[in-house]
């Protein structure tokens, strides 16, 4: 386990120099944003109650060789999304998310996962919010010709953002949980992003993001820790339309030290009222391996609603 202790302590002492600053004017929706990667973000809802849904789809292939032969999967998906979030006061914010995800590779294997993410968020000092999240995961997996399986593993995420008007610093680490087996555990994972308003209409940031495969490794498997690069750019084009970028560079997918990934994603939401939002958002990902390439393409539509 690395230690990023000098990344916490550097963010709360930003943090307590903005307690005179006026609130951060980020606007994200929580649950699709990709520049959202910890709970503690969740300040930017200050009153009221948000309710966000999303669903999307995916298609694409995966090819394995062994040798001389040569295996070409078919891979379709859907994944339903929904969360609400009440605030107590601007500075308390609890939540809820609930998410389902569905993959089918040519009828030889069905996957599905249901996760539940409660939430809090607390605000101590203006420019400064602490969160932690309990994930609760179930999943199931069913290959031709066998019984389904099922495992379940739970796990907690802790995060820490410091923000001012013009930027946003957020550290977060979610805990390792050893199920016994590679398909019942979690990696431990760590993440940092940054994003700073360069002009009015844009924001540029950079993430990244590691996780701790290494620790969880079963016996016969010599995995390595992933990591994950990410450039991400929001620009507002008008008062009502804004659209996000997201590119994502990543070493060792899934722990696999031969495997490699790289990510795109465009997002566009667009004010329907002063308190309905809604968009698209398209994502394509691709891995290369020895022996296994694979690529999907997910695209998605999305709602958030102020009450």
């Amino acid at each position: 386990m690395r230690t990023y202790s000098a990344a916490i302590i550097a963010l709360a002492l930003l943090g307590s120099t903005a307690a005179l600053a006026e609130e951060s004017s980020f606007h994200n929706i929580l649950t699709t944003s990709r520049t959202i990667i910890s709970p503690s973000q969740y300040y930017q809802h200050k009153e009221g109650i948000l309710v966000e849904a999303d669903i999307a789809s995916s298609d694409g292939s995966i090819k394995v060789e062994d040798g001389p032969l040569r295996t070409d999967l078919d891979i379709k998906g859907t994944a339903f999304g929904a969360a609400g979030f009440i605030a107590i006061n601007p500075s308390l914010v609890l939540g809820l998310r609930a998410l389902q995800d569905r993959a089918e590779y040519e009828n030889t294997l069905k996957n599905k996962n249901i996760v539940l993410q409660p939430s809090v968020t607390y605000s101590p000092v203006p420019g400064l919010s602490v969160a932690a999240q309990v994930n609760i995961i179930r999943t199931s997996f069913k290959a031709e010709g066998a019984d389904e399986k099922t495992s379940k593993a739970n796990n907690f995420t802790l995060g820490m953002t410091a923000h001012q008007e013009a930027w946003e610093g957020t550290i977060v680490l979610s805990t390792k949980k050893d199920g016994g087996t590679n398909e019942q555990s979690i990696p431990q994972k760590v993440g940092l992003h940054g994003r700073y308003r360069i002009v009015e209409p844009i924001t540029l940031g950079l993430s990244f993001e590691q996780r701790d495969f290494s620790a969880i490794s079963g016996e016969g498997f010599d995995d390595e820790d992933e990591t994950r690069i990410g450039v991400h750019m929001e620009a507002a084009m008008s008062e009502t339309f804004a659209v996000e970028f997201d590119y994502y560079s990543t070493t060792a997918e899934a722990g696999d030290k031969d495997s490699d990934g790289s990510e795109f994603v465009l997002m566009g939401q667009t004010l329907i009222t002063p308190t309905l939002e809604a968009g698209v958002q398209v994502s394509y990902a691709t891995v290369d391996g020895d022996g296994i390439d694979s690529k999907l393409v997910r695209p998605g539509l999305f709602v958030s609603a102020k009450f």
